[in-house]
């Protein structure tokens, strides 16, 4: 089993493996993680620099433009197709938001994009508008629903709104391009491969939005969730490092019945 894997914002490669060390120990050879930069410089995550060296990494801004977010969506693409294939992708974070997206974003394709998908501290997902139209016209029964974002108004003013999405009439000009935040109460996109969330069950931004992604998971191609309760991070220790083996081990095994 090869996976994909994608770090958080402020990070990079190699804290990422020293993030999931423990895990791939114990999962052992059958298991290859290969470990992608991203390739603009940034601030350093929380606390990430007292431990860690940098370069600090993400592959877009936190509110990323639309060239910005097919930059890194290109990125990775370019990996997947050249250094494949890969059956998974393991995200953390940002890493975690941006593999959902590219999942999302080849979902109506015959071939989905990997088998299987483990997000860790998983962030929601950024789409094109253009996407979400696309996507819009095939649940066309679908009702947003109004949810609360604990966020600030610069994050807020893009999550998707199908209210501003369509022109009113055939012969108005379509509105420009631009990206859009998505949350499963404001959108029918579900992921179509099995799907594993380890998730660090504060209340908190992060934890919001953990949750928020989980929903996004589909009961047709099966979901599993684990919260370690220890906050934005991926925990150490024999015990919490089983349970994460047993969500991650429930996706991989799924994914590779569909296979």
């Amino acid at each position: 089993m090869r996976f994909l894997c994608l770090h958080g914002f402020g990070t990079n490669s190699d804290i990422f493996e020293v993030q999931i060390s423990q895990i791939r120990e114990r999962l052992g050879s059958w298991c290859e993680f290969v470990f992608l930069d991203g390739e603009l410089e940034c601030e350093p995550a929380d606390g990430i620099s007292r431990i860690f060296p940098g370069p600090y990494l993400c592959y877009h801004p936190k509110v990323p433009t639309v060239s910005e977010l097919t930059s890194a969506r290109a990125l990775v693409l370019s990996v997947l197709e050249e250094e494949g294939p890969f059956d998974g992708i393991v995200g953390f974070s940002q890493g975690a938001a941006l593999a959902a997206s590219l999942i999302l974003q080849h979902s109506t394709q015959a071939q989905a994009l990997v088998s299987c998908a483990i997000f860790f501290c998983g962030g929601l997902p950024w789409m094109l508008r253009s996407e979400v139209v696309q996507f819009h016209q095939r649940y066309p029964d679908f009702k947003p629903q109004s949810v609360y974002v604990p966020f600030p108004r610069r994050i807020v003013d893009c999550m998707v709104d199908y209210g501003d999405m369509f022109p009113e009439n055939e012969d108005e000009t379509p509105p420009a391009e631009e990206v859009r935040w998505m949350h499963p109460a404001r959108s029918p996109l579900r992921f179509p491969v099995p799907t594993a969330f380890i998730q660090g069950g504060k209340a908190d931004e992060h934890d919001f939005q953990a949750g928020a992604l989980a929903q996004m998971g589909s009961e047709e191609h099966g979901v599993k969730v684990f919260n370690h309760e220890a906050g934005h991070v991926i925990p150490r220790g024999d015990a919490v490092t089983e349970k994460m083996i047993e969500t991650m081990m429930w996706s991989i095994e799924r994914g590779l019945f569909r296979a």
